[in-house]
């Protein structure tokens, strides 16, 4: 299962596409559409990663296959944006 983590960011959105702000590693992630529709999903509640490929193809915002999903989730989390539960 996984959670957005718990840390404050920032998150300013331009045209569908998001770049997220984190002060405490002063770090900025870009995220493309997949990767928004994730982290959305995952702010309304952790998900496991078979859930949240099933949402991105309900969404039909993409169409990343469960390993592409499950790599995003991994970079994700070495980044501090999601955390594993």
């Amino acid at each position: 299962m996984w959670q957005t983590s718990t840390a404050s960011k920032a998150v300013r959105a331009w045209q569908g596409e998001q770049i997220v702000f984190f002060p405490r590693s002063g770090e900025t992630h870009y995220l493309n559409p997949s990767a928004v529709a994730i982290i959305e999903r995952l702010d309304l509640g952790p998900a496991s990663t078979e859930s949240l490929h099933q949402s991105l193809e309900k969404a039909r915002i993409a169409t990343p296959s469960l390993e592409e999903v499950r790599n995003m989730l991994n970079h994700f989390h070495e980044r501090g944006l999601v955390e594993d539960i």
